[in-house]
């Protein structure tokens, strides 16, 4: 598997057609307020929004960058 116990892609790794390079997880409810942590929430609570490589050649994760 191409991704880090982050959910993301690390470098040097090589992505291929289809590969998840981004395993993301969204809230389904954003409007309502929550009590507590969102550790709280159960697993049917979220989304998966992962993003996939899509081109038909390989590519290699030169880098990694998050922003908040």
């Amino acid at each position: 598997m191409i991704l880090d116990d982050d959910g993301i892609a690390a470098p040097g790794e090589i992505l291929r057609p289809y590969d998840i390079y981004i395993n993301k997880q969204s809230p389904i409810d954003t409007r309502t307020p929550k009590t507590g942590s969102a550790a709280n929430l159960p697993d049917s609570a979220y989304r998966s929004n992962a993003q996939s490589f899509n081109d038909n050649g390989g590519e290699v994760v030169d880098r990694v960058v998050l922003m908040l």
